[in-house]
């Protein structure tokens, strides 16, 4: 038995494949889906930024803290002066540079209650220097201080003031 052709199947033609699906351009699915993960990189790009400028003056301070050696002279000068410069880059000059004292020490303890710190600055012009581990104590709750306090949050008083004043009348 042999096969004969159908003539009808002679004249098909071979099948035709597609073209291959090519990866552009993209469904809309897709595009949505750049869009928003690009505007999230650039908005936590920006916020990382501002943070890390926000957070400058801290880093500056406890690198300067680190680098001090508690056998150098005046150390709990030193201290207080960068604990001083690290305040005065995020509050007002005019309200850190003129405290002095329990001024100073009580503006200090408002930010982070530390009340060792105060007493350990307050021997700094005292004829008896602060023995090897006061200093160590000292450098530890300045860096704690630092860590804790910076950047300095803003009271609820002074932003009631400036709400206060900038509604009164103009006439």
């Amino acid at each position: 038995m042999s096969a004969t052709p159908n003539p009808a199947l002679a004249s098909l033609k071979d099948i035709q494949l597609p073209t291959a699906i090519g990866y552009w351009p993209l469904p809309i699915g897709y595009w949505i889906v750049i869009v928003i993960s690009l505007i999230l990189l650039c908005v936590i790009g920006i916020f990382t930024l501002k943070h890390f400028k926000r957070t400058a003056a801290k880093r500056e301070a406890l690198r300067h803290l680190a680098a001090l050696q508690p056998e150098e002279d005046y150390f709990a000068i030193q201290v207080n002066s960068i604990l001083k410069r690290a305040a005065m880059s995020y509050v007002p000059r005019q309200q850190i540079a003129s405290l002095e004292g329990k001024a100073w020490y009580h503006w200090l303890n408002k930010q982070d209650n530390i009340p060792q710190l105060s007493q350990l600055l307050d021997s700094r012009y005292q004829a008896i220097t602060l023995s090897p581990t006061e200093q160590l104590t000292l450098k530890t709750l300045a860096k704690k201080w630092l860590n804790n306090s910076l950047p300095i949050k803003p009271d609820a008083t002074q932003e009631e003031k400036m709400h206060t004043t900038s509604k009164e009348p103009v006439c």
